[in-house]
């Protein structure tokens, strides 16, 4: 028997995408409402990654991509590359495998890369802003 949730996933993919503007509340913690958990949300709007990217402290960025890799600054195998939207935000409700856990990495609109855009620790989790909120950590910059 088929798990309905990732069937109804599979029918409703559902992420961010360049230039849209549809997403809201930059900043912070996408999880907190777009989750299993928030029963006002349907299953293709539980987010599997999800955050924010600033061009600075104030002003979010308005095209490029993250990716996830499982290995530091580009390197090992892409496992996947999100677009972020033109709010700064990016989110996806596509199944992910977080279990070896992933190095994200910010990428140019243009694709290049800067290796400063790297996270140079392993996270196993796609809730971005739970960490990267401004006060606990650095928000999501793309220097």
């Amino acid at each position: 028997m088929a798990c309905s949730h990732y069937d109804d996933i599979l029918k409703n993919f559902n992420q961010s995408k360049e230039g849209a503007t549809k997403s809201h509340n930059q900043g912070q913690n996408c999880m907190n409402c777009h989750n299993d958990n928030y029963n006002l949300v349907s299953h293709n709007n539980w987010w599997n990654i999800a955050g924010t990217v600033y061009r600075n402290a104030s002003q979010t960025a308005d095209a490029g991509f993250v990716e996830l890799w499982t290995d530091t600054n580009r390197s090992g195998e892409l496992l996947y590359r999100l677009p972020f939207d033109a709010k700064g935000n990016f989110y996806t409700n596509n199944i992910i495998d977080f279990k070896d856990g992933f190095y994200p990495v910010l990428i140019y609109s243009d694709g290049t890369y800067n290796p400063d855009n790297s996270m140079l620790t392993k996270t196993k989790t796609g809730a971005c802003n739970s960490c990267h909120d401004g006060k606990t950590q650095e928000q999501i910059i793309l220097y």
